[in-house]
């Protein structure tokens, strides 16, 4: 049976990682400090409308980042529609609807389209 951890010291040399030259760290690591960023920016303005801001960041990455959505096309009227599931409390979808308006406000383009996104909750 093979052992279940190995050093990398005790591999072979043709198994071995070979570690990325400096640029291409900074490269691979750019993406997530961007991604980061606009999380925290997010949770920042979700803050405002909590009744403990302290918790913005993590009611954020529960409710709208870990959250299922649908994207609903609509041709006719030239935008996605961005369909978030209601929250488990009344209070979490009050604090992201203002949130949502202000994403809808940004104008954001679907990739690879011209298609707007509108941001906005299921209808139950």
């Amino acid at each position: 049976m093979a052992p279940r951890h190995v050093l990398a010291g005790d591999l072979p040399q043709d198994l071995r990682c070979q570690a990325l030259a400096k640029p291409m760290r900074c490269l691979m690591a750019t993406p997530r400090m961007v991604a980061y960023r606009a999380e925290l920016e997010l949770a920042r303005r979700l803050a405002l409308h909590l009744s403990k801001p302290e918790t913005a960041y993590e009611v954020a990455r529960h409710t709208l980042f870990a959250s299922e959505a649908s994207l609903v096309p609509d041709h006719r009227a030239g935008n996605p529609k961005v369909r978030l599931l209601h929250q488990s409390r009344n209070c979490l979808d009050e604090a992201l609807k203002p949130l949502l308006a202000e994403l809808n406000k940004t104008t954001t383009v679907y990739p690879g389209t011209n298609l707007r996104l509108v941001y906005e909750f299921a209808s139950v």
